[in-house]
C-alpha cells in the first residue's frame, strides 16, 4: 500500500460514481464507488471534517497515489524516544503517522525500511480496530435476554415452510459474507412479491423496510447494497445506496437485511429488515401501534406512520434515560420527509 498525507479535509462529496476530497489547498483525491467499501469512507470521512488525514492506495506510483486513493485515516501525532548508541534516551520527538524515528543497524542494511512498514501497519490496524468495534457495537445485541426476544419476534412471522429453511439460509449467509467483504463491491439483491397492476400493493419487504427505516423501495425491484458484516442467522448488516445517485438519499443507510439465496436463479433475495437500533424496544412498540394490521393492504403513508409513531416513542424512551442518569434530554428535531433509494 502507497500511504500519502492528504492536509486537513476541507469538505467531501458524493456526486456521481465516485467521492471526492478536498484538503485546504483545494487539492482533491477521488475513490469509485464501484467498491463496496466507499461506503465505509464515507462514514469515516463524516467524522474527519476539519482533520489531518492520510490516504492511501493499492497504487505504488505516487503520481498516481496523488490522484486516487482507497481508504483514509487520521494522521495522529506519537511521542517518541529516540536512543543514543549506549541506548540511553537521548531526547524525545513527536512525530506523525507516516514519520519514522531512524533505525542504526550496520548488520541488517533494510532494517529502517521493515521496521518503518510494521510502525505504520501497527497504528494502522489500530486505527481500523477502533472503527470496526464502534461500527460492530451499533448493532450487535446488548444482552442474551434481548437477543432471545427479537428472534422470538421475528420467528413469529414467517411462514413454516421458512423456518424449515433457517439452518440452510444460515449456513448459506455465513459461507458467502467473507467472500462478499474481500471482494469489496456492490451487491444486488432482489425485492421478489407481485404488487399487481401499477404497483398498486406493496410487498412484504416493502412494507418492512417502510415502517423501520422510512425507506420507499415501491419503484424498485432490486437493491444495491454495500455489505459491512454478518450479525446471525441469515441476517448482514450493509449500506443502501441509491445505486443511480439521483434520489433524494444520496449517501449511504445502514440496515440489518435478512437475505436468502435464490439457488435457480443464481441471485439473492432481500427478505426483511430488522430494526437498526434497539430491536427489542422497537418491535414492541411496533406491535402497538401496528395492531391486527402487519398484513394490511395499504399504502406506502400508513407504514410510514407506524414509523413515525415508534420514533417519536423511542425519543421519549431515550430522554427519560438521559433524564435518570442526570443528563439533559435532547431535544429531537424530527423530518417526516419521504426517502426514497
Amino acid at each position: 500500500m502507497s500511504y500519502v498525507r492528504f492536509g486537513v479535509l476541507k469538505d467531501f462529496s458524493t456526486d456521481g460514481d465516485r467521492i471526492t476530497i478536498v484538503n485546504e489547498d483545494n487539492e482533491t483525491r477521488i475513490k469509485s464507488k464501484l467498491y463496496a467499501s466507499w461506503t465505509t469512507t464515507v462514514d469515516k470521512l463524516k467524522d474527519m471534517i476539519g482533520k489531518d488525514i492520510i490516504t492511501c492506495t493499492s497504487a505504488s506510483e505516487i503520481g498516481y497515489a496523488n490522484y486516487v486513493f482507497s481508504d483514509v485515516f487520521l494522521n495522529r501525532k506519537y511521542n517518541v524516544r529516540v536512543f543514543d548508541e549506549e541506548g540511553g534516551v537521548q531526547r524525545n520527538i513527536t512525530t506523525d503517522l507516516l514519520q519514522m524515528p531512524k533505525v542504526n543497524d550496520k548488520d541488517r542494511p533494510g532494517i529502517q525500511q521493515t521496521v518503518s512498514e510494521l510502525i505504520i501497519k501497527a497504528r494502522i490496524d489500530t486505527q481500523q480496530e477502533a472503527y470496526w468495534a464502534k461500527r460492530e457495537a451499533q448493532y450487535r445485541f446488548g444482552d442474551i435476554e434481548e437477543q432471545n426476544q427479537i428472534l422470538m419476534e421475528e420467528a413469529a412471522n414467517i411462514s413454516k415452510k421458512d423456518k424449515e429453511a433457517l439452518g440452510r439460509w444460515e449456513e448459506e449467509v455465513k459461507a458467502a459474507v467473507p467472500r462478499w467483504l474481500k471482494e469489496d463491491k456492490m451487491r444486488t439483491f432482489r425485492i421478489v412479491g407481485d404488487r399487481g397492476p401499477k404497483g398498486q400493493s406493496l410487498t412484504h419487504f416493502d412494507k418492512e423496510i417502510a415502517m423501520r427505516y422510512r425507506i420507499d423501495t415501491t419503484r424498485m425491484t432490486r437493491l444495491e447494497v454495500a455489505v459491512k458484516g454478518y450479525v446471525n442467522g441469515n441476517y448482514i448488516v450493509g449500506d443502501i445506496v441509491d445505486p443511480q445517485g439521483e434520489g433524494i438519499m444520496s449517501l449511504p443507510r445502514s440496515c440489518i437485511l435478512a437475505v436468502v439465496k435464490l439457488h435457480k436463479e443464481n441471485a439473492w433475495q432481500v427478505k426483511t429488515v430488522r430494526p437498526f437500533h434497539r430491536s427489542k424496544t422497537w418491535y414492541r412498540l411496533e406491535r402497538h401501534f401496528l395492531g391486527d394490521n402487519k398484513d394490511a393492504k395499504q399504502p406506502i403513508d400508513f407504514w410510514f406512520d407506524i414509523y413515525d409513531k415508534v420514533q417519536g416513542e423511542m425519543f421519549k424512551d431515550i430522554a427519560q434515560e438521559l433524564k435518570a442518569q442526570g443528563s439533559t434530554p435532547p431535544t429531537f428535531e424530527f423530518n417526516k420527509k419521504e426517502v426514497s433509494v
